[in-house]
C-alpha cells in the first residue's frame, strides 16, 4: 500500500513541475512579447511581434513537445529544451520553426529505424525510455 502512494506521489509532483515550468515558459515569453512591444514603440524603427505569432510560437512547440513526451521520443531534459529553443526560433521566423520541425520528425523516426539491428551491434543503444 505504501509503494501505491508513493507512485501517487510521485506523479504529482511531476505532473506540478510540469504546470510551473509550463507557467514559467509562458510568463518568460509574454514577457519578450512586452519588451519587444516596448522596444518598438521607443525605436520606432523595430517591428512588434503580433499577439497570433507570438501565441503560435507558444502554442506550437507545447504540442509538438508532448507529443514527443507521449512516444517517448524526448525525456524530460530534451522537452525543456525544446520548448525553449522551439520558442525562440518560432518567434524569430517560421522557417526556423519549420527547419527545427523537420529534423525533430526525421530523427525521431531515425533513431527507432531498424533498432533490433543497432541492439545487436550496440549494447548501449537504448530507443527511449520505453
Amino acid at each position: 500500500m505504501l509503494y501505491i502512494q508513493d507512485d501517487v506521489y510521485k506523479e504529482y509532483v511531476n505532473m506540478m513541475m510540469n504546470i510551473v515550468i509550463l507557467s514559467m515558459i509562458l510568463c518568460i515569453s509574454l514577457s519578450f512579447w512586452i519588451i519587444s512591444i516596448t522596444a518598438s514603440t521607443y525605436y520606432g524603427t523595430l517591428r512588434p511581434i503580433s499577439p497570433w505569432r507570438w501565441l503560435f510560437s507558444v502554442i506550437a512547440p507545447i504540442i509538438i513537445v508532448s507529443r514527443g513526451l507521449k512516444k517517448k521520443s524526448l525525456d524530460s531534459s530534451g522537452a525543456l529544451g525544446g520548448l525553449l529553443v522551439g520558442f525562440l526560433l518560432t518567434i524569430a521566423n517560421f522557417s526556423f520553426f519549420s527547419a527545427l520541425l523537420t529534423f525533430f520528425f526525421t530523427s525521431s523516426k531515425l533513431t527507432k529505424w531498424r533498432g533490433e539491428m543497432k541492439k545487436r551491434y550496440d549494447s548501449e543503444y537504448k530507443e527511449g525510455k520505453g
